[in-house]
């Protein structure tokens, strides 16, 4: 029996576990019709956004961690997203 058809996603770095994210795709037949590749596709479509938004909560997870151990207040990152763009004066003199 083919191994059942999955998306995975890697993550590693150095001091720290590599982990992986998985998302399970629906198996072909050996000659698909046009609606069997229209829904294969709809399905890798949808497996990649479920990834996307899985490898993006993780990552703000260990950002928020890496801060935590640097001593990073979570307010100094809120400051400089509402400043992001924007000119500031202090700086400028």
């Amino acid at each position: 029996m083919p191994p059942t058809p999955a998306l995975v996603a890697s993550y590693s770095a150095p001091c720290s576990d590599s982990t992986e994210f998985h998302q399970p795709l629906p198996t072909c037949s050996k000659d698909p019709s046009t609606e069997e590749r229209t829904a294969s596709l709809a399905a890798l479509r949808e497996a990649i956004t479920n990834t996307q938004d899985q490898i993006n909560d993780f990552l703000t997870k260990k950002m928020e961690e890496d801060n935590a151990k640097a001593g990073v207040a979570a307010v100094d990152d809120a400051k400089a997203e509402e400043a992001y763009g924007e000119e500031d004066a202090e700086e400028e003199a």
